[in-house]
């Protein structure tokens, strides 16, 4: 039962999302955020970020979140714009990342 148990454990701590640093997450609050398609001329990155709800008493996942998440990874990478932004449910592929529901934001990061 205990080897069972961590092995619970360990394949649920390997899905969990990975930090941030301060600079990244002041940097985040700059990314500007549009759902509409933008003309760039430089280097682009397609990018997406999640929110799960991992246990059954947890909250419902949040597209804010997810959106914050989002944010943070392109500004991570450099970024301090993402255009063709989208925020919507998984639905059931969330069982696959082990998430009893899952929201997902996907965008193209930019620089203006």
């Amino acid at each position: 039962m205990k080897k069972l148990f961590f092995s619970a454990a360990f394949l649920l701590s390997a899905c969990q999302m990975s930090n941030v640093s301060y600079e990244t997450a002041i940097l985040a609050d700059a990314v500007n955020v549009t759902n509409t398609a933008v003309e760039t001329t430089g280097p682009t990155m397609e990018l997406s970020a999640y929110d799960c709800k991992r246990v059954i008493e947890g909250e419902a996942p949040s597209g804010s979140i997810a959106l914050d998440r989002l944010k943070a990874k392109a500004a991570q990478n450099g970024f301090n714009s993402l255009h063709s932004v989208t925020v919507s449910s998984t639905g059931a592929a969330a069982l696959m990342s082990n998430c009893w529901s899952q929201v997902q934001a996907s965008g193209i990061a930019y620089n203006q």
